[in-house]
Order: structure tokens, then sequence, then C-alpha cells
């Protein structure tokens, strides 16, 4: 986010204040103003029209004759204008604690434009960030953003100095703000602002990551984002295999998976878990990818494993156990055939399995309410999802609300 001398020379010529005609000139002749004008006492304007005179020329006087012309300064157009001539001043000095304390001045006489001052407020602010001077840069910009509480670029630009200096909560609170002025109308904000905000958190490694991200993809559901979004989360903090689990689920369904590894330790994840039907579907699929071939130990086990589990299975009494269940005092039979008929693809019957665990007293609530959203939300029945997966606790929280965010931008 750099700010050059050239681009704060260009805002300042974009007031005028090298044209010394202006100074010059009849106000009477001069075109009515959208703000309070900017108004010249008679002896305030013969004072800076040699001061004018001099900064231009970048005269050794210019100093001197701005210190003498402070007694002269009767108006508030007067203050301004001579706030002005110190702000060119300090400005072919290289000096921005110079042109901070006369962009003060011009504010203090309230009159002219105010977008003007509140624009040099955010240049000069973005020159302290340059100089890494990012608690100056901050008061620059709260003088600003106090101008003009709903600017969203000052609010960014706030952000990145909070992310600077630590302060991620601070960063990411001013960052929603600025994307949400920048989406008042009714258009998205730049892409970039929602990535620079959770790369701030990540950097930090701070758990904001997770809802920024979300955000992110929730604005930009592509393929491409979700596989970072997911990648995010599944290497920030400590995940238990169960949470990896139905993360992998996720990736998987999110077109997520992209390395050999995930193929083979989401298949290990799944015999471990007594899936073997989804097991072997996960590494057909890597197979089919051509990323599982088959070759190594490691893979010829998995889908040894994997075949064998599943001529075991009991696949072909599955319907008539589901009937059953729901008499069964435990949620054991239910959370079991759920989980079998999740690996075959068949959600609704899934959902129904979770839905029936849940009726009973020794469920495990937290990842059996998980299934249940996760069942759901791939049998396409998005409200229903979302509403169930509000209500996951404890360890699998974090993960409900990216499926949560799948089955809401599912197409």
């Amino acid at each position: 986010m750099k700010f050059t001398m050239t681009a704060m020379a260009l805002a300042l010529a974009s007031m005028g204040m090298t044209a010394t005609p202006a100074l010059a000139q009849d106000a009477a002749a001069q075109a009515a103003p959208a703000y309070p004008p900017v108004e010249l006492s008679k002896k305030g304007r013969k004072a800076l029209v040699d001061v004018q005179a001099a900064v231009n020329a970048d005269a050794e006087n210019a100093a001197a004759l701005i210190a003498g012309a402070e007694g002269s300064m009767e108006s508030a157009g007067d203050r301004y204008t001579l706030g002005q001539l110190k702000l060119t001043h300090a400005l072919k000095r290289d000096d921005v604690a110079a042109m901070a304390a006369a962009a003060d001045e011009m504010r203090a006489a309230n009159v002219g434009d105010p977008a003007i001052v509140q624009d040099l407020f955010v240049k000069i602010g973005s020159m302290y960030y340059n100089a890494e001077n990012y608690q100056a840069a901050l008061g620059e910009w709260e003088k600003a953003r106090a101008m003009n509480p709903g600017h969203a670029e000052t609010m960014r630009l706030m952000a990145e100095a909070y992310g600077q200096m630590g302060n991620i909560p601070q960063a990411m609170a001013l960052y929603r703000s600025a994307i949400a002025a920048q989406e008042a109308g009714g258009t998205l904000a730049d892409e970039n602002w929602y990535k620079r905000a959770w790369s701030i958190a990540y950097d930090a490694d701070h758990p904001e990551v997770f809802t920024m991200s979300r955000s992110w993809v929730e604005k930009f559901p592509t393929d491409a984002n979700w596989k970072q979004a997911l990648a995010i989360y599944h290497n920030v903090g400590t995940h238990s295999d169960a949470v990896f689990l139905d993360l992998f689920r996720l990736r998987r369904a999110a077109n997520a998976l992209e390395r050999s590894a995930d193929y083979s330790d989401y298949a290990q994840l799944l015999l471990g878990a007594n899936s073997p039907g989804e097991a072997l579907a996960v590494l057909e699929q890597g197979k089919a990818a051509g990323l599982i071939t088959g070759e190594s130990m490691l893979q010829k086990e998995l889908f040894d494993r994997a075949n064998a589990g599943e001529r075991s299975s009991g696949r072909e009494t599955l319907d008539a156990d589901a009937a059953d269940a729901p008499s069964r005092n435990s949620a054991r039979a239910a959370y079991n055939i759920g989980n079998a008929y999740y690996g075959y693809g068949q959600y609704d019957k899934a959902a129904e399995m979770y839905r029936v665990a849940l009726t009973k007293s020794d469920v495990n609530r937290d990842v059996t309410q998980l299934r249940y959203g996760m069942a759901l939300a791939m049998a396409g029945q998005k409200d229903a999802a979302q509403a169930e997966l509000a209500k996951v606790g404890g360890e699998f929280t974090e993960l409900a609300n990216y499926w949560s965010l799948f089955a809401k931008t599912r197409k």
C-alpha cells in the first residue's frame, strides 16, 4: 500500500494550489461553491500572494514569509489557504509531520470542500503507513473517518494498520465494516478485500481466519475458493480424527481433494470408523483422478481392507435393519445405519436414521447432529440442513459452520 509524493503533488494540484492567479482574481467573479466558500480578507490576500509565489518557486525565504503571514490571517479562508501553502511547502521537503499539521489547519478553518481535507488525511496516513509508523497512520485515518464515518476505503486502510500492529480482532471488525459499507449499494466489494482480511488472520494464526474465509467463500463460492478455505481450516489448529473425517467429507463434496494423500488419509479414517463402502468409493474416485494407483504398499493395503470390509458389511440387510432401528432403546443402531447410508450416497435415508438416533437418550449428540445436518445438505435440503447444523456444539461447531455454508451456497 505505497503512496508516493508524486501522487500527493497531483492531489494538491487538483486543489488549485499551484495556480498563482487564483489568489489575485476577484472573489465576486467566482462561481458559488457547493460547500462553504473560501473567502479571503483584503489583508490576508495581499500576504498570501507573496507566500504563494515564494512557495511555488521554492524560494529560500518561503518559510519566513509563511511565518510572517500568520499575523495577517483574518478570515477562515485566509487560514485555510495558508494551510494549503504550508502543505505544498512541506511536500517539497518530504516532511510528513508538517503536512499533517497543515492539513489540521485546513480542517480547523471549516471552509472549502471537506472531501479535499478528508482525502489529505487519507494520503498522509498512507505516508506514515509506508514508513511503518502505524500509530501515526491510524491517527490520520481516524480524522478522515470522523469526517466521513461510512468511507469504506478509510476503514480498510485502518484494518491494515491494526493488522500490522497485531490487533487482529480490530482489524477484522474494520474489514467487515469496510466491506459492508462498500456493499451497501448492492454491489460486491472487491474480492481482494475478503482475501486480504482472512490472510491477515491466517498470518497471525488467529481463529478469525475461519470467519473471514467463510465470508469470502459465501460471496465468491468457486471451487478454487472452497479448496483454499477448507485447506485453511484443515491446516490451522489441532483437530481430532472425528473432525478430520467429516472435514474430508466436506472437501470431497466441494471437489476439494487434490492430492494422493487426501484420498489415502481419508480412506484410512473411514476404515477406522468402520465405513468400508465409503472408503472403497473414495479410493476408486482417487484412482479415476489418477492420484491413487494401488501400486504402493499403503494403497494396496487400503484397497484390500476396503474390499474385504465391504464384502462382509451386510449391505443387503441395511433397509431391514433401518426399519427396526426406531424400536431400539439405544441410538447406536440408527447412528451406524445412518453412517452406512451416508457412505453409499443415500443421504435422505441417512438423514432419517440420524434423526431417529437423536431421539435416543444415549446419543452422542454433537457428532450425530453434525451428521444429520451433513446428510440433509447432501440431499439438497438447504434450509433444513442449516437449521440442524446451527444446533451443533462442542468440537464440531466450527466444522458445522463450514457445512452450513456449503448447504447455503451449493448449486
